[in-house]
């Protein structure tokens, strides 16, 4: 009996079962990630959260950038939203009314929309997250409001600013990179992928750190998400070809004068941390931030942070990449989500060595029943070294737009026009057989 009640007593005593900590965090109206939680601003000493914990317990990081390091991670587990935008419009002479009978008549134009709609390509993400840091020879913000390159030093790496020339060519080299569908740490001149996807002299992780041992009142983390394996280009240039020559000969009314665009874009493909003070959190609040520019406030807070290195810090150093399509290796299972004919040969790639943090961490799971995520065998690459069929997880872009054209064809002809509360088309079924507007 005696053993019984002090069972009972050391349950009761027993501390209350763990649950991982959860930091605050909202949505911006572009669907970006945006947290101001103390937490991920923590200079790796211990913290009471005796207002959320009982006991006032202490967390100790093990690293200033622990809980950011960790949040980022949790956050790669969504990817970024993949749209397609199709639209069609022409432009009209119209003569306002008069208002008086001498008065000289005039003319204004009016742009009408034909036709407008959205295509949501998120569900054809087959792969990913894959993590990268941006290499030290590349201009990037690396805690200053300016962009930086790591260059030698007498002993150690140091930052330099990044001259309008450099800065100019990788501005060209990320368009060209999302133009081919080529990853981000890919070259975009020749294609090439570099084996090391951590090619910056500092982890994530240390970036982190670096991040939240700042004092700067207005810095920011911003963790960017890509997608790859898709031309961008080539998609846009095949969906405007396509509704030009329909147009064509058609029997729509201003046919031959509408203007048809295509745009692929990305969104909810950023994760930001900003301190966690009051005029931050002003400056995450779009309302807040229209009032300050109207009272002409925000110029000279902008002004402080552009120039005052200890008021504002920008890092922009790595991100995480997802793949349209991938190759496997049916030897070993291993997925190769790299770019072009380089993803098969007699020296076929081995699984990489993970990052400490990747080897925990757990990916998104993707639906095996998908369509889209079907194995499938294509032919060797042209060029390539090896003889052998290449495996596929996913669809090309053109394998895409091969079943989707007869839709995108459809809507347009019914001149569809989608209301803001609308979702985007995600399958072929959600699109409608006649003018639902």
């Amino acid at each position: 009996m005696a053993n019984t009640d002090i069972d009972r007593a050391e349950r009761a005593e027993a501390p209350p079962p763990f649950t991982p900590y959860t930091p605050e965090y909202f949505q911006s109206s572009d669907a970006n990630t945006i947290s101001h939680d103390p937490h991920l601003n923590q200079d790796g000493k211990s913290h009471s959260l005796s207002s959320s914990l009982p006991n006032n317990l202490h967390i100790q990081f093990p690293t200033p950038g622990e809980a950011l390091f960790r949040f980022i991670l949790s956050q790669t587990r969504i990817p970024p939203t993949f749209i397609l935008r199709i639209r069609g419009t022409h432009t009209e002479q119209r003569t306002n009314a008069l208002s008086t009978p001498n008065a000289t008549p005039s003319t204004s134009t009016t742009t009408i929309t034909d036709f407008s709609f959205e295509c949501d390509l998120t569900p054809y993400i087959v792969h990913g997250p894959d993590f990268f840091t941006v290499e030290d020879g590349e201009p990037a913000f690396r805690g200053e409001m300016v962009k930086e390159l790591m260059v030698q030093g007498k002993n150690e790496p140091v930052k330099r600013k990044a001259t309008k020339e450099e800065n100019e060519a990788a501005k060209n080299a990320a368009i060209a990179r999302w133009d081919s569908g080529a990853p981000p740490w890919a070259n975009p001149l020749d294609g090439s992928v570099r084996a090391n996807r951590e090619a910056s002299t500092k982890t994530l992780r240390q970036w982190a750190d670096e991040y939240a041992a700042s004092p700067k009142v207005l810095k920011e983390f911003i963790y960017e998400k890509f997608v790859y394996g898709w031309s961008a280009q080539k998609l846009e240039s095949a969906v405007k070809d396509s509704l030009t020559s329909m147009l064509a000969t058609s029997n729509m009314p201003h046919a031959r004068r509408i203007k048809v665009s295509a745009q692929c874009e990305l969104f909810a493909n950023k994760v930001i941390i900003r301190p966690d003070n009051s005029l931050s959190r002003t400056l995450s609040s779009r309302f807040w931030k229209v009032v300050l520019c109207l009272t002409l406030v925000y110029p000279v807070i902008w002004l402080f942070k552009r120039f005052r290195r200890d008021v504002g810090g920008r890092w922009e150093v790595g991100g995480a990449a997802y793949a349209m399509w991938t190759t496997v290796d049916d030897s070993t299972g291993f997925e190769m989500p790299e770019h072009a004919a380089q993803l098969v040969g007699n020296n076929k790639q081995q699984p990489p060595t993970l990052h400490p943090a990747e080897a925990t961490f757990e990916p998104r799971s993707y639906d095996p029943s998908h369509p889209m995520h079907i194995r499938r065998l294509f032919p060797p690459p042209p060029g390539g070294s090896s003889s052998e069929p290449v495996t596929v997880i996913g669809f090309r872009e053109d394998d895409w737009f091969r079943e989707w054209e007869p839709v995108i064809l459809r809507c347009a002809a019914v001149r569809v026009k989608q209301r803001p509360k609308d979702l985007p088309f995600s399958k072929v079924q959600d699109a409608p057989a006649r003018d639902h507007a």
